[in-house]
Parts: structure tokens; C-alpha cells; sequence
């Protein structure tokens, strides 16, 4: 133990500190940005957008800041194409099917270009997590944290400069050496990513799959609205979570069109910040869904 009062001018000074931005003003402002020692969570139901949230905030922290991105989803070809995409603003279908023009491929030669001065470090093939106290627990691994493991990576990009550690998502993760329920496992990671965390003094982000809503709130012609105890598990994920981010495209049920990520045009869309342990929380958030190149952007760009 030690005195409460140590080192308390430099923790004042620090806690004045902007986190790292999202590129997102209105959520930077409520938040503060990403800040050391948070777990945040995007939630979202399928085809919302969460994956390309994600996404957005690495890109946008990776022009200042080494990000670490863990995409169990999506393999690395995949990531890099709606990465370019979003940076030069390009529809993701048009360019898979070679369908631009002249003039858009030379925007998409100047996004390649930006892109490789990212600093973002991408790992799409290992998916476990351990428990912090692996090594005292369980003698068969002598010692050592398995070098396949998402602790072991994080402690290598953090060692490499890392400043924001992103994992899509949740429902792709297993727990190394656990045995019991589903619901306590996903309990087990995202304690476990908090604590990491908290450890290393850095913010890390977790997408996460929201639940179906109830039949109910289908009635009447409502927009079934995500709220917190939509998160699968919402109890132990909702108590873990610093910050809780849910995505919510309302013309997605509005229209009998199918619709998908990829839609071309733009539509308004909701951040709904559903917990903010430092700050306000309960606010919805007016953002633009910009679907030809899987990205949101501020209501005034």
C-alpha cells in the first residue's frame, strides 16, 4: 500500500490531458477522447457499422500515434481495402469490381500512398486470451505466456510504441484454459482486457455484438434503439466497460430496400453513449453513415 497523496501534482496535471481523438468531435468532446487505462465498447447489431467505427478510430489515431489492431473478422486484405477506401473516399464495391474512373484511381494511388505512413500494426490470426494469472495458476506453461496469445501481442506492440490497443471483436475471442459457461468466459475477457488496461496505462477498445431486441419493441412502427442491456452478457460487459459506444443506423429499418454496409449515399446515424464512468453519459450522438466507403463522419463535414 501507499499514501493516496503520491504523486498527485502529476496526476492533476495529466488528468486535464485530451485522450487520444477519434476524429469524431462531438464524441471526443463527451468523452474526452481515449484515455490511459480505459476498456471502451462499441456495440452494435449486424450490418450497423461497429466493425467500421473501429476502423475509423484506428485510422485516425494512426496518423499521430503507433495503433495496435486486432481483426479476428476480417482478414488483413479485407481491413486494408476498407482502410484505403476510407481514406480516399471511394466506394469499397467500385473498386473491388474495377469500376472507377481515371481520376478516381489516381485519388486511390494518392490514399495508398497516405496510408503506408500510418502507423498501424494489424494481427488477424491469433484470437486467445489468458488470464493475468496464468503463469502462477497453471505450471504446464513453465513460466511463459504463450507467444500465440493477444497478451503476448499486446506487450509486443506496447514494447513497439503502441498507444491504443483495438479488438473486432468480443464474440470471435476465446479464453485459454477455461472450462466453465459462455457467459462467465466473456466475462473472464473483458475483465482481463480491463485490467491490461489499467496495467499499461493504455486505452483499449473492444467491439462487441449486440442481442436481438425483443419482438415488442418492433411494434407500433418503433426503431428498436440499442441500449445497454442489449450487450450479450449485458451485466458483467456493462460493469467492465468504462465507456459503452452503441451504433444505431435508424434508416436501416426505416426502408423495405435492402440494405447494407456498402449502400451508397449518405444517412444519419446515432453514437449513443450509453455509460461514460468520467462524464455525461445517456446522450445520442447525430453522426453521418457514409456507406459506399464504411465510414462515419461529423454531422458538419
Amino acid at each position: 500500500m501507499k499514501l493516496i497523496s503520491d504523486s498527485i501534482e502529476t496526476r492533476l496535471a495529466n488528468i486535464s490531458k485530451k485522450g487520444l481523438l477519434t476524429g469524431l468531435s462531438e464524441i471526443d468532446e463527451a468523452i474526452w477522447g481515449l484515455r490511459p487505462a480505459n476498456l471502451i465498447l462499441i456495440g452494435g447489431r449486424t450490418s450497423q457499422g461497429k466493425s467500421s467505427l473501429a476502423t475509423d478510430i484506428a485510422l485516425n489515431v494512426s496518423k499521430t500515434a503507433p495503433v495496435a489492431f486486432f481483426s479476428l473478422e476480417m482478414s488483413e486484405t479485407q481491413l486494408q481495402l476498407r482502410a484505403v477506401c476510407n481514406i480516399a473516399n471511394l466506394s469499397y464495391n467500385r473498386i473491388r469490381r474495377s469500376e472507377i474512373t481515371t481520376r478516381e484511381q489516381t485519388t486511390l494511388d494518392e490514399a495508398v500512398e497516405e496510408f503506408k505512413s500510418r502507423k498501424l500494426l494489424v494481427e488477424c490470426d491469433i484470437n486467445t486470451i489468458y488470464p493475468n494469472n496464468l503463469l502462477e495458476t497453471h505450471k504446464r506453461f513453465e513460466g511463459k505466456m504463450p507467444e500465440k496469445s493477444i497478451n503476448c501481442q499486446i506487450n509486443k506492440a506496447i514494447n513497439l510504441g503502441c498507444e491504443l490497443i483495438i479488438i473486432d471483436h468480443l464474440q470471435w475471442m476465446h479464453y485459454g484454459v477455461w472450462a466453465g459457461g459462455e457467459i462467465l468466459k466473456l466475462h473472464a475477457i473483458t475483465l482481463t482486457l480491463a485490467e491490461l488496461a489499467k496495467t499499461h496505462q493504455i486505452p483499449i477498445v473492444l467491439v462487441s455484438q449486440l442481442s436481438r431486441p425483443d419482438r415488442e419493441r418492433y411494434k407500433d412502427g418503433k426503431v428498436p434503439r440499442p441500449r445497454l442491456s442489449d450487450l450479450r452478457e449485458s451485466g458483467h460487459l456493462e460493469q467492465d466497460a468504462c465507456i459503452v459506444i452503441l451504433v444505431h443506423r435508424p434508416e436501416f429499418y426505416k426502408t423495405e430496400k435492402k440494405l447494407d454496409l456498402f449502400s451508397d449515399g449518405v444517412e444519419e446515424a446515432e453514437l449513443i453513449l450509453a455509460k461514460n464512468r468520467d462524464g455525461i453519459a445517456g446522450v445520442t450522438i447525430p453522426v453521418k453513415w457514409c456507406g459506399s466507403w464504411m465510414s462515419f463522419r461529423n454531422m458538419e463535414e
